[in-house]
């Protein structure tokens, strides 16, 4: 995917569709200001890889495209560093904020992030209760490519994003399939499906990220580990709790010193009393 975003010959038209299909902007407008900039976006050593997989800018929007075939937490902490260093990168003063430019963080990834079973989940800063929109200038787009493989072709060929996006769904011998349903008289998804075939039978282009999926897994795992040793002693301490709180109650200690020792309300103390019961 990285590849055919870069490609000279489709690159930055195939991405601009896509922008321009994500955003609900005029593609004409995105096609002739948009551009493919500089990868790097902060020298910390404390990031796993400071290279973001595509990077576009014009005068409005800075517009970070990523790859994900890593489900875990290791990936997502890499992608929140990444977005909120292109804000912060813009700012060296408050007098910086007017003339921000907006951030748009695009996740291409072949599972469903929040297990919703949709297509397009759209992530901003927003009141939970109210639904009001804090903050304009940070956007992140998750795009669920497995939900492309569930789809027909009269389903694909109705939905712009999706009639884009379904040749990363397609093996090699799938692509040519693809050709012949969707896009025969399509010239220009004729030339993106060339560019994935060539891809595709070139085994030395790799997607780029400095450690192997074993190390990601390895890393998501210890992650995973120490999560449940948490909450393990979490667990064992509230049982314990439990514990000395039906102790007390039996040797007849009154409840409102047994919420005092316990460090509970009185109404938790007799809620734990009344399960026993």
């Amino acid at each position: 995917a990285k590849k055919i975003f870069k490609s000279k010959t489709i690159g930055k038209e195939y991405t601009s569709r896509i922008v321009s299909y994500i955003l609900h902007e005029d593609y004409e407008t995105i096609y002739q200001n948009i551009k493919l900039i500089s990868e790097e976006i902060s020298s910390s050593s404390k990031l796993v890889d400071s290279k973001t997989d595509v990077m576009l800018e014009d005068n409005a929007i800075l517009v970070d495209v990523e790859i994900n075939y890593f489900d875990g937490p290791t990936r997502s902490v890499q992608m929140n560093s990444y977005i909120y260093q292109l804000f912060l990168n813009q700012l060296t003063s408050y007098k910086d904020y007017p003339n921000v430019k907006k951030v748009i963080q695009i996740i291409i990834e072949d599972n469903d992030y929040f297990k919703k079973n949709d297509f397009i989940y759209t992530i901003g800063f927003m009141d939970k209760k109210h639904h009001i929109e804090e903050n304009d200038n940070i956007e992140r787009f998750r795009i669920n490519l497995d939900y492309l493989s569930k789809l027909s072709y009269t389903n694909i060929r109705n939905d712009g994003l999706a009639y884009l996006l379904y040749p990363f769904v397609c093996n090699f011998e799938k692509l040519e399939e693809s050709y012949n349903n969707l896009y025969k008289d399509d010239e220009f998804m004729r030339k993106v499906i060339d560019e994935a075939k060539r891809i595709t039978k070139d085994n030395t282009m790799k997607l780029y990220f400095p450690l192997t999926a074993e190390e990601v897994r390895k890393m998501d795992e210890e992650y995973y580990i120490k999560q449940g040793l948490e909450q393990g002693i979490q667990e064992g301490l509230a049982k314990n709790k439990k514990e000395m709180i039906l102790k007390m109650y039996e040797e007849k200690v009154p409840i409102e010193k047994i919420a005092l020792y316990s460090s509970l309300n009185i109404e938790d103390v007799q809620k734990i009393i009344d399960e026993k019961e």
